[in-house]
């Protein structure tokens, strides 16, 4: 082979990891690397191209120093091109194209491609050995190595069965004499060799193929041949051909999937329409150009659901797409849900052709998650699995990754999908995993993933965080929904009372608004809480306070239902949390936040971390101008928060409050003095609450209104 030198990074076609790690130019010259760290680092960083690993990473993985590794990038440099490796920030990444993901792309055109045996040709063509050859032992190269091989033997026998079906019997023979010699325990392609064998009349040979496959079964692993190569075994001892008939092609639509249950039904949606609208462009997208990525986000009760929920009825009644749905659930993980219910459903309305061409490539991986895929299709009494003989868990993942995968691309062939996943921030780590793998396996497939998340990114696990980060690499968009406005409150409100919106009365709209931050959920809570209260009057002259409510009762009572669905959130951000918010709440709704600290009754730290946390979740935010200070989004969240506390710890509270405030009080926050009398009040200490009564109105005697001070002093 030719040997590095001075290759310009614009000559480079691709670097080579499907065999030994070279370069190979636009005129096809391998050329080698003249180093072993040379070759380590190159391979390192084709692992995770395009993207930038960090200095340190890299140093471990070659044992050098960095000022070493800063040498064996300015050789490779030399060698290929300054911009062939680029460093920025204490990383480095490789920005030339890599083998095995030119590999990768090609088999995803497989179904879109008119030339199938054209398109797995020249993706085969690119393997000259095994994957990372000298480094697939180390554990950076092991299990993408794994992964890679698992894949090249797929394409070959995806290839075989496709020269079966072109009647290019020879080729796929010898190319599966050679496959099953390498790989004696893949049940598929001793399937296709049956079969293949029979087709070109050699059914004595095609019998004794079986014989040899089931003695090898019987003496390596104890077992029988799968259902599916006894089934081609005797449909050629019955005189089959190996040819199988082609249905004509047919226009499915999207009849073939009905609606999960979550979707078939949902309230009327109010407002909106921009949202709808993006959606739709993205679906079409998505239909013309392959995989896009749609991040719905917002707080609790905002209505991410309800919209998805209209969108899916408005695609299933145009036909455009056919509509997947699955949620993640709080609480204990269910391994690998979101999928597991999304797979089963598609499992069980899929139509049944389909799910034979999948098993048949396959095998039935996908039982583990969609058990009636047994009864849809035949897999006799057992999970058949592709390359039975590796049993770790990483690749059985790969294998369930890729059965789930193969499936999902086969239906986009009928109709495009658009895969929606709920709540996704509790999306356990095996269902992330399969996500990412989505993303990058689906990459010309016609399919919209559309991903739900409360707009918490600082919660998130890091694993999620990467993943959406990887996947809005693809193309697509954030849609980030926020509350209602005064003429959709009014359109909420109309639509619960069942009025016309111009009954509405703006100060309902602005109570509401208020109360509520437009969050629906909470507002619908609150109109409903309301209308059964009697506090709302409903008369020809339109909808608004009766007499006497909006200034009292309507502006402090927390329903409660919704003090519960309240509690509950908080809640479930941790007891820290609650604590800070509890403190917060007794401050009322707008609060220092140094205050609060010292009122936690936990460190400073953890009680700083929770304060955080809730700014995080959407429930506090920053005022503006004012440092230090905190407001809670939601009012309703504060009076939920406060009247959810048992009176003797709201006593204790109110008590400690004013002993903090207290300490504040001085020449220049005098001010301060009727919130510590008050505070003091609330806490059932009324001496010390006279006392700073009165020196509240001395206060405002003698720097405000005198007018004041009486009140103040009471």
């Amino acid at each position: 082979m030719d040997q590095v030198g001075g290759i310009h990074a614009d000559d480079v076609a691709f670097v080579r990891v499907l065999g030994p790690i070279q370069v190979v130019t636009a005129s096809g010259c391998a050329v080698d690397l003249p180093s072993v760290s040379q070759r380590r680092l190159l391979a390192r960083l084709a692992v995770d191209a395009p993207r930038a690993l960090r200095v340190d990473l890299l140093c471990d993985v070659l044992g050098v120093s960095p000022g070493a590794l800063r040498t064996i990038v300015s050789r490779l440099r030399k060698g290929f091109g300054n911009t062939a490796v680029i460093g920025s920030q204490g990383r480095y990444r490789l920005a030339v194209p890599v083998d095995a993901a030119l590999f990768t792309t090609l088999l995803s055109r497989l179904g879109t491609d008119d030339d199938q045996i054209g398109t797995l040709e020249r993706a085969l063509a690119l393997w000259t050995g095994p994957p990372f050859e000298e480094f697939s032992a180390e554990d950076w190269a092991g299990p993408e190595a794994t992964r890679l091989a698992e894949l090249h033997a797929s394409a070959i026998e995806d290839h075989a069965a496709e020269l079966i079906g072109a009647r290019r019997w020879p080729e796929a023979i010898a190319g599966l004499r050679a496959h099953v010699s390498v790989h004696p325990l893949r049940d598929r392609p001793w399937g296709l060799l049956v079969q293949a064998l029979g087709g070109a009349g050699r059914q004595a040979d095609a019998l004794a193929a079986f014989g040899e496959y089931r003695a090898y079964l019987a003496e390596w692993t104890g077992t029988e041949p799968s259902a599916e190569v006894c089934r081609i075994q005797r449909r050629i001892a019955a005189g089959w051909d190996g040819t199988e008939e082609t249905p004509p092609p047919s226009s499915r639509g999207n009849d073939w999937l009905p609606l999960q249950a979550e979707l078939v039904r949902g309230p009327a949606l109010i407002g909106r329409a921009r949202e709808l609208k993006l959606l739709a462009a993205e679906t079409a997208l998505a239909g013309a150009s392959g995989v896009r990525t749609v991040i719905v986000e917002g707080e609790a009760g905002i209505g991410k659901t309800t919209v998805l929920g209209a969108f899916a009825r408005a695609v299933r009644d145009e036909g455009s797409a056919a509509v997947l749905y699955g949620r993640c659930q709080d609480g204990p993980a269910v391994p690998l849900e979101p999928f597991r219910s999304l797979i089963g459903h598609v499992v069980e309305h899929a139509p049944a052709d389909v799910l034979r061409a999948h098993t048949a490539r396959c095998g039935g991986h996908l039982v583990r998650i969609a058990p009636r895929l047994a009864g849809r299709v035949e897999l006799a009494g057992r999970v058949e699995l592709a390359g039975a003989g590796v049993g770790d868990d990483a690749t059985e993942r790969h294998l369930l990754f890729e059965a789930v995968s193969d499936l999902l691309r086969r239906l986009a062939a009928i109709s495009p999908l658009v895969v929606v996943l709920d709540d996704v921030q509790w999306a356990e780590p095996t269902a992330v995993q399969l996500l990412r793998y989505l993303g990058r396996a689906l990459v010309n497939a016609p399919v919209l993933l559309v991903l739900l998340a409360r707009d918490t990114d600082e919660r998130r696990p890091r694993e999620l965080r990467a993943a959406l980060a990887e996947l809005e690499r693809h193309p697509g968009r954030r849609i980030c929904l926020g509350g209602f406005g005064d003429d959709e409150l009014a359109g909420l409100t109309a639509s619960l009372l069942a009025v016309d919106a111009g009954a509405v009365t703006a100060p309902v709209c602005a109570r509401l608004h208020e109360q509520s931050a437009g969050n629906p959920l909470y507002a619908i809570q609150l109109v409903r809480h309301w209308a059964e209260s009697g506090q709302l009057a409903v008369a020809a002259a339109g909808v608004d306070f009766a007499m006497g409510a909006a200034g009292g009762v309507a502006g402090d009572e927390v329903p409660a239902s919704l003090r519960n669905l309240i509690w509950s959130r908080v809640s479930s951000l941790g007891d820290e949390v609650l604590a800070v918010l509890s403190a917060a709440a007794v401050l009322g709704t707008q609060f220092d936040a140094g205050a609060v600290i010292d009122m936690a009754g936990i460190s400073e730290s953890d009680a700083t971390d929770a304060l955080d946390v809730a700014e995080a979740a959407g429930l506090l935010t920053e005022v503006e101008a004012r440092a230090g200070m905190l407001r809670f989004v939601h009012v309703l969240v504060a009076r939920a928060v406060y009247a959810g506390l048992p009176r003797g710890r709201r006593r204790r509270l109110h008590a400690q409050a004013a002993q903090v405030l207290a300490k504040q009080v001085g020449p220049p926050a005098m001010h301060l003095a009727a919130q510590v009398a008050r505070q003091y009040a609330l806490g059932a200490m009324p001496e010390q609450a006279r006392h700073w009564a009165i020196t509240a109105g001395d206060y405002a005697a003698g720097q405000l209104s005198p007018g004041d001070a009486p009140v103040m002093r009471r």
